[in-house]
């Protein structure tokens, strides 16, 4: 598993702080990537917003 240490600062765009990291590893199919965000701070509503942000990013 190769991954970025550092945690990289961002926002959802809403003011909402967040930092993410990366990870990933090759499979026999290609490779697994796993993509942590931590949100900075305790409104589940905004926790939601980031986690839809970052699947809309990616998908």
């Amino acid at each position: 598993m190769r991954a970025k240490e550092e945690w990289a600062p961002t926002d959802d765009g809403h003011g909402t702080a967040s930092s993410w990291s990366l990870a990933y590893a090759p499979t026999e199919a290609g490779s697994t990537v796993a993509l942590a965000v931590r949100v900075a701070t305790s409104d589940p509503d905004a926790a939601v917003c980031v986690t839809e942000a970052m699947t809309t990013a990616l998908s």
